[in-house]
């Protein structure tokens, strides 16, 4: 079997004719060109070896003798080299086993189904689990912030959350402020579609802010029970709306 290449390992060669004269090794490559090329022994006759070697000298042709006789041995079919066969027979066992691959990819192409340029299964994309607001996500501890303002929980699921998360991390936040940031941030990010749910929680801060008033009157002179001066405040509280407005509507939202 005839080959356009061959294997060759230089380490192997150099120490192997390391002492081979220059025309020598010019003898040599030529004939293993030769042998790969035809996947076959030399010819046994010399002089087809050197027309083969270009050897028209005789300085040539004696170093052609040299090769052969030092790295081929005669047998019946011609000159053979042992390393060269080797290579040969395991090049012709890589290349059965490239002809077996394509010949089942052949198979695989007349099977129902084939796909061309997708030799093997492609991943699919699977189904994702959706999000459930279980009963254990509106799960609150026993001081939640609903607890706390003696309500049922109220709002979307994901709005409990992220409020009983704040009010789990609070640092001497008053009630009604904590919870006013909360309700703001939510109405930022989500619009204000959800504030009909809020009513409940709405009516026990307002009842709330009702009594710190009374206790207080720092929601309108400018300091709240907690000795915070209140005037450095933004002008709108968590309704969105003017904090004296707010304050004045907050005493009269009846109870629920």
């Amino acid at each position: 079997m005839s080959s356009p290449w061959y294997a060759r390992y230089p380490g192997d060669y150099l120490r192997d004719t390391a002492h081979l004269s220059l025309i020598e090794h010019g003898a040599y490559g030529l004939l293993l060109d030769h042998y790969y090329s035809t996947g076959s022994p030399l010819p046994s006759r010399k002089e087809a070896l050197y027309r083969v070697c270009k050897a028209f000298t005789d300085a040539e042709r004696a170093a052609v003798d040299s090769v052969l006789g030092q790295f081929f041995k005669l047998r019946t079919e011609g000159y053979r080299n042992a390393r060269a066969d080797r290579e040969i027979a395991i090049r012709r066992e890589h290349n059965r086993k490239l002809s077996e691959a394509g010949r089942r990819g052949g198979q695989a192409r007349l099977k129902p189904g084939f796909k061309p340029g997708l030799s093997k299964p492609q991943p699919q994309p699977q189904p994702q689990p959706e999000e459930k607001s279980s009963s254990a996500a509106a799960a609150f501890n026993p001081d939640s912030v609903f607890k706390h303002l003696g309500i049922s929980p109220c709002g979307p699921p994901a709005f409990r959350i992220e409020l009983e998360r704040a009010w789990a991390s609070r640092n001497g936040d008053q009630p009604s402020e904590l919870i006013g940031r909360v309700v703001d941030d939510w109405e930022d990010k989500h619009g204000t579609k959800d504030r009909g749910r809020f009513r409940p929680l709405f009516r026990a801060l307002s009842q709330m802010r009702a009594t710190e008033s009374k206790s207080n009157v720092g929601g309108l002179n400018g300091t709240n029970h907690a000795g915070t001066d209140n005037r450095n405040r933004p002008a709108h509280g968590f309704f969105g709306e003017p904090e004296r407005d707010w304050v004045v509507k907050v005493t009269s939202v009846p109870n629920s």
